[in-house]
């Protein structure tokens, strides 16, 4: 019975156990409110929509195929978001405890319920922030709006109400950075713990890379988004590509901010809103995500920076890396990155397949962009889409249409598997890696790998 309390058994049992209640909660008609046609032309379509996005809340992905304003009720948002938090600090916990068995130092780990605690006292600071910032900056909406807003964005949930002032999207891109930067960083305002707990040094380190990152990717973004095929007639053209240099690389910035950490979209991004290179940057910039000891998904900076380390990219790998531990920690993360890119390109190649399958000879095809940044948004957990999720799970392929089966089964079970999979598979990859760890010393890695 003792596998029962390993975080590589019980974590995805649980994940399951949540989703399949926020399922059941979310066919209620006090979370929904879908006309008689929604509720009887589509067969089995409501209960599988239904299970589609609470798997998405609960493995913080944000991929929706209910519309958060048009469908759902205010209760049932915050199901939504009660799912989002539960599957949070379901993966603290269990990222905690398989960071464990794999690193010692000169530091300890904190406790459980240390990490828990730092989460949700942040979270709390983050809606108070949120709703100072707004009514600073003369863009405040209703108070419930502003906390649904901070807490998806600090919990890396994906999601922005509709009804926000645009003029507003940079707070909560901001709040989603604090929410990537992790326990360590969350521990900060504590000395007590900062001395105990964190090696401040390298924090700093990957803190500064990590916007350093973020800063070019945003340069690039502004480069790719070079003005062309100018909206004509007297309403203004809003498109990225549109707006000045200065304002294209502001935008450019709060969007990568935004994907990196919450994993919210700023820019119009379906129907050709922004270039083929601009989906293609952001699809990295999903899948890198934020820093180690965060509730959002990805490969993580810190992991990347692992990787980047034994492959010798930075002129030596370090010495850290001559003793056992330390290389079955660096295996790991390895592992890790390697898994998490093959799924993206595996779960991007069955979209397109199942898109070429599915829909009708008379629909433009979807490009490699579009199918890279809705499979990057489905691991590594984003609610960037260009439009082929709502494609595949359409309405129109329901037999309630004419149709001779479900064909909007195939691509949201896809999906469905894919967010699953992401979200569990680096917990039992570092999981599998600490139980072979046999005699040697444990790696002596930073800890916040993920």
């Amino acid at each position: 019975m003792k596998h029962l309390g390993q975080p590589g058994f019980w974590f995805p049992v649980a994940l399951l156990v949540v989703a399949a209640l926020g399922s059941a909660a979310l066919q209620s008609e006090h979370c929904r409110h879908l006309s008689e046609r929604d509720r009887t032309s589509y067969g089995m379509m409501p209960v599988w929509r239904a299970r589609f996005d609470a798997m998405s809340a609960t493995c913080g992905v944000g991929l929706m195929l209910y519309d958060l304003q048009a469908d759902y009720t205010p209760t049932g948002r915050w199901v939504l978001v009660g799912l989002g938090l539960a599957g949070a600090l379901l993966y603290l916990t269990a990222a905690r405890q398989v960071i464990e068995a794999l690193w010692s130092g000169a530091k300890p780990l904190p406790r459980v319920r240390v990490v828990l605690a730092a989460f949700l006292v942040w979270q709390i600071l983050a809606v108070l922030l949120a709703w100072i910032l707004e009514r600073a900056s003369g863009t405040g909406g209703a108070w419930r709006t502003t906390a649904w807003n901070a807490i998806a964005a600090f919990a890396s949930l994906g999601w922005l109400e509709p009804a926000t002032n645009p003029r507003a999207t940079w707070i909560y891109a901001f709040i989603g950075v604090l929410g990537a930067l992790g326990w360590t960083a969350w521990l900060l305002p504590i000395p007590a713990l900062v001395r105990r707990y964190v090696r401040l040094r390298s924090l700093l380190v990957l803190v500064a890379t990590w916007c350093a990152f973020l800063a070019v990717s945003a340069a690039l973004i502004t480069a790719l988004e070079m003005p062309r095929g100018a909206a004509r007639g007297p309403a203004p053209d809003r498109r990225l590509a549109g707006a000045p240099t200065g304002a294209r690389y502001a935008r450019s910035l709060v969007q990568v901010a935004a994907a990196a950490s919450a994993g919210m979209p700023t820019e119009e991004l379906k129907e050709r809103g922004v270039s083929e290179g601009t989906k293609v940057v952001l699809s990295g910039v999903v899948l890198v995500g934020g820093l180690g000891g965060a509730a959002g998904g990805g490969i993580r900076w810190p992991m990347l920076l692992a990787l980047l380390a034994v492959a010798g990219v930075f002129g030596r790998r370090p010495a850290g890396l001559r003793d056992e531990g330390a290389r079955r920690g660096a295996l790991a993360a390895v592992a890790c990155v390697v898994a998490l890119v093959s799924l993206v390109l595996v779960v991007a190649l069955g979209l397109l397949v199942i898109e070429a399958r599915t829909t009708t000879a008379f629909q433009s095809a979807p490009t490699l962009g579009d199918a890279l940044l809705d499979a990057t948004s489905a691991v590594a957990g984003g609610n960037l889409s260009s439009g082929l999720m709502a494609t595949v799970t359409s309405a129109n392929l329901s037999r309630g249409i004419h149709q001779s089966v479900d064909l909007y089964q195939y691509g949201l079970v896809w999906l469905l598997a894919a967010m699953f999979i992401s979200r569990t598979l680096p917990v039992l990859i570092l999981a599998r890696c600490a139980a072979v760890r046999g005699d040697a010393e444990a790696s002596r890695l930073p800890p916040t790998l993920i």
